[in-house]
């Protein structure tokens, strides 16, 4: 519902994808949330002016929604809304109990609202430990481009504590609608083959077998995240491997998710050659406009990659790192015309009617996997705190099941695998999902052809005793 105080201001309709995720915030909570710890308390009033600047840097982030009729529109407003830094004080640092809450947080109210500005800044001090949660809405950001805002606050806490009055120029865009941003400079012959493109995909989508991982279905009011360190030398080793074949480390993820998946699949009593995976692929690479790497409200798409398990070990690398270059060619902003297929389609229905349909029509995977890459280095500090450790990831969005993402921060990469513990406990997915993965990984070294490589015996083959847990 629309308050009667909602300021006067520029207003924009949704682009396509935002219409989406807004279809989605109706019925689930879509807050995402940066998790930051660090070394010493922060100063609050610094914390609150730092926030306070960098909202006014960008606009998008003092923009409030609306729905009008089908449609959801931004009013980016001229004056910002009260902002505050709620504190909160646990008597506990069982490291269980202390995730527990920091994801109550992000479930307990949306942040997406009518009245307010999109976000929620929650200063957390235990016996031992401090933290910082700055959430904000999926609507709004992805979580890579929501490091960006988050960046910005660590400069500008940074600076205000030195004494240094920390005011750069805004960031903005007029017209933020994605199509226009990056179809804009496409040539009209492209735009229709695109646009054919998209309606044989949305067939396709449709008729064919939708490959998800089976499991059994999930209340999804409760969700738990395990974070993982990833052995060092193994990625070093892909790193070299990767190099030498001409591929994309994130293929090498998706293989080993693949297998992983096929295992577990298989242990189910479900022996599928087919299987489907929602991988998130960011637009930013089709636009030329010169502030485009500074928004921070620049979403990914999401698109489905088709796995086919009959194949061996190198081809699937190649097929699949076939895939991602071909969205890096272009096929990215095709993804961009079945969204807008979607969003006809869903005008004249109710709007629980269309966020069902979306999650099953769009998607049909219940298994997310998103690279976040490397995270910032200004990100290791916040003044004179050091940021123990960084912690980026989106809400878990039917219909999928498990989201793994991968993140690097300061020299570690880190698998993210957020999960609902009433459909699958803790120590399956460490060691069935994550352990696996990672021995999966490390079979993916060995330089041979055959049909597929048996599960390496070495320092990568076991799972949760060998894998450096963050928490």
């Amino acid at each position: 519902m629309v308050t009667s105080d909602v300021p006067r201001g520029r207003t924009q309709i949704f682009g396509r994808l935002n219409q989406s995720y807004a279809l989605l915030e109706q019925i689930y909570n879509a807050n995402s949330c940066e998790w930051i710890e660090l070394d010493r308390a922060l100063d609050p009033e610094l914390l609150l002016e730092s926030a306070r600047r960098v909202i006014d840097r960008h606009p998008m982030a003092r923009s409030v929604y609306r729905r009008r009729g089908p449609w959801f529109e931004w009013i980016h407003t001229d004056r910002q809304f009260p902002v505050e830094i709620e504190q909160q004080y646990w008597d506990t640092d069982v490291e269980d109990e202390v995730r527990a809450r920091i994801l109550r947080n992000i479930k307990e109210f949306r942040v997406l609202r009518t009245d307010r500005h999109p976000f929620r800044f929650i200063l957390i001090n235990t016996p031992k430990r401090y933290f910082l949660q700055i959430m904000t809405s999926h609507v709004y950001t992805d979580g890579r481009a929501a490091n960006i805002f988050t960046g910005d606050i660590v400069a500008c806490y940074g600076a205000l504590e030195s004494g240094v009055d920390w005011r750069p120029g805004t960031v903005d865009i007029e017209d933020r609608n994605h199509d226009r941003m990056f179809l804009a400079d496409i040539s009209l012959i492209r735009k229709m083959r695109l646009f054919c493109s998209a309606f044989g995909s949305l067939l396709h989508d449709i008729f064919t077998f939708t490959g998800r991982l089976q499991l059994a279905p999930a209340q999804r009011d409760n969700t738990d995240l395990l974070l993982t360190e990833i052995p060092p030398t193994l990625i070093r080793d892909l790193k070299a491997r990767a190099k030498k074949q001409g591929l994309s480390l994130h293929v090498f993820f998706l293989v080993a998710l693949a297998r992983t998946l096929e295992k577990f699949n298989s242990q189910c009593g479900a022996e599928r050659r087919q299987l489907r995976i929602v991988d998130n692929f960011s637009l930013r690479r089709f636009s030329r406009h010169p502030e485009i790497e500074n928004l921070y409200d620049c979403i990914a798409v999401p698109y489905t990659m088709e796995v086919n398990l009959g194949f061996k070990d190198v081809q699937l690398l190649r097929d699949l790192n076939s895939q991602l270059e071909a969205m890096k060619a272009g096929r990215a902003l095709r993804e961009l015309y079945k969204y807008r297929f979607y969003h006809w389609m869903s005008l004249p229905m109710p709007k629980w009617l269309a966020a069902k349909i979306a999650v099953n029509l769009l998607i049909r995977a219940n298994i997310i996997c998103t690279n976040v890459g490397q995270l910032s280095d200004k990100l290791k500090t916040m003044g004179q705190a050091k940021v123990l450790n960084f912690v980026s990831f989106p809400p878990l969005f039917p219909p999928g099941d498990i989201m793994f993402q991968f993140s690097s921060f300061d020299g570690r990469l880190r698998l993210v695998t957020l999960y609902h513990p009433n459909q699958l406990s803790r120590q399956l997915i460490q060691e069935q999902m994550v352990g696996q993965f990672v021995c999966h990984l490390g079979a993916l070294l060995q330089e041979t052809d055959a049909d597929r490589p048996a599960l390496v015996s070495s320092e990568y083959s076991s799972t949760s005793d060998q894998l450096s847990g963050i928490n």
